[in-house]
This record gives structure tokens, C-alpha cells and sequence, in this order.
């Protein structure tokens, strides 16, 4: 997707990440994607529009990690423990 407005001239002047390859670009060289975990606007490089396959696959790879970020993680305690508080016990 491209970016088609912008909200701030200086906006233009800034930087990104790129979330496939951790390269530093221009933002108009950059394409928008999905939101990281903080709710950031992610951006490509687009340089990976010449590899769909590489772009296809950064993008899962990136929302994958990004919604492991997100998800609650339950405690290795909780795990052992029942759920009336005590302690599980097998068989």
C-alpha cells in the first residue's frame, strides 16, 4: 500500500525502520503496514516489492512476532497450579 497523504511536511523528512529487514530508509521510500504491537504504523522498505515472496513472508513473519507481543502470557506457576489454587496432581 502506499502512502497517499501526509499529515506534516517534516513528517516527509523522517526516517523508518523497515519491519522486514531492520534497515534504516527514507519514509518516501517506505510503504505502510500492519501496526506493531505498541500500535506504531509498521513500514516496508520498497526495495521488497521486487520479491513478493520475501515481502509476503516479512509481513507474517512481522505480525506473527507482533501478536506474540500482544498476548498475555501465562505464568509457568499458573501452569502447575489448579484451578481452585492447589497444586495439579496427575492420575
Amino acid at each position: 500500500m502506499a502512502i497517499i497523504s501526509w499529515p506534516d511536511l517534516e513528517l516527509r523528512q523522517q526516517n523508518v525502520s523497515c519491519a522486514i529487514c531492520q534497515q534504516i530508509t527514507p519514509l518516501q521510500s517506505a510503504t505502510a503496514g500492519p501496526y506493531d504491537a505498541n500500535g506504531e504504523q509498521a513500514f516496508a522498505c520498497n526495495q521488497h516489492f521486487w520479491s513478493s515472496t520475501r515481502l509476503i513472508l516479512g509481513w507474517t513473519d512481522f505480525t506473527i512476532l507482533q501478536q506474540e507481543r500482544r498476548a498475555p502470557r501465562p505464568s509457568p506457576i499458573a501452569a502447575q497450579v489448579g484451578g481452585d489454587g492447589r497444586a495439579a496432581t496427575h492420575g
